[in-house]
């Protein structure tokens, strides 16, 4: 159980080193402009009320689900962000940073539901405290207040929307762990084979490119069949000439230019 523990810590933390490399980071823009392709426009747009196109609402609401979990995720957890480590005035604005996106998910919703002619949602929310955030001393102010959940499913928001405004203790807890739910999913994709493949042919392509020059050069060789031969194997079998015929193609070379040579004495004359 502990080496299990151990590979899963080894994992996360080559995860981890992943994130920060130039090529994760390229991967993960290349995937976004792709997406941002297929959509059809270059950029998010920063406001719903001007968009008309589902696709682009349900891509803006995923992607705002997803870094609200992943923000709510973080300020859970103490090794991250705490009150007796960063101070009540970093944890005010992580809580507020999560209450803002709360809040434009609200809005992209009620566009949503405008273009389905589903109706208007309710938009208003409670100020919602989040992990360490509710050792705040606004928090209590807030315990006994309604407080409207933050990510729902399709089912748990068409239901919703017949209840009252707020939600109670229980599904403020039930809402906490489909976030940390939708957060190991994160992850997971992470460690996913089709990821590392993915960043494992970028890196093969981005050194195939640092041996074009090489390659080509190689590759106006023509092949010998005869016998004698040796292979070098790095990414492909080449065929290599023997040194004989290295030294018949430096002669040529050098005579090849001391004809153009005298061509351009003659010219001068």
């Amino acid at each position: 159980m502990q080496d299990h523990l151990r590979e899963i810590e080894g994992t996360l933390a080559r995860t981890s080193e992943r994130k920060n490399t130039i090529l994760y980071k390229l991967t993960k823009r290349r995937a976004e402009e792709e997406r941002l392709e297929r959509l059809g426009i270059n950029k998010i747009p920063p406001s719903p009320h001007n968009v008309n196109d589902i696709s682009v609402i349900k891509f803006v609401l995923h992607r705002l689900k997803q870094e609200i979990g992943d923000k709510i995720a973080r300020i859970r957890n103490a090794s991250f962000i705490s009150i007796e480590k960063d101070g009540e005035g970093v944890v005010r604005a992580r809580n507020d940073e999560i209450n803002k996106l709360i809040a434009q998910k609200n809005q992209w919703e009620n566009r949503l539901a405008i273009l389905k002619n589903e109706g208007w949602v309710n938009s208003i929310s409670n100020k919602v405290f989040f992990g360490c955030a509710k050792d705040l001393p606004e928090a209590a102010t807030f315990r006994t207040k309604r407080e409207r959940p933050v990510l729902e499913s399709d089912e748990e928001l068409s239901s919703h929307r017949s209840q009252s405004l707020g939600s109670t203790t229980n599904e403020l807890e039930s809402l906490e762990s489909t976030i940390k739910t939708t957060y190991l999913e994160k992850v997971t994709w992470l460690l996913s084979p089709e990821l590392e493949e993915k960043v494992l042919k970028l890196e093969k392509e981005s050194e195939i490119n640092d041996r074009q020059e090489t390659n080509a050069i190689v590759s106006t060789v023509e092949p010998r069949k005869t016998g004698g031969t040796r292979y070098i194997s790095y990414f492909q079998n080449l065929e290599l000439p023997e040194e004989k015929e290295f030294e018949r193609m430096a002669v040529e070379k050098r005579k090849l230019g001391l004809k153009k040579r005298l061509e351009s004495l003659k010219d001068n004359i």
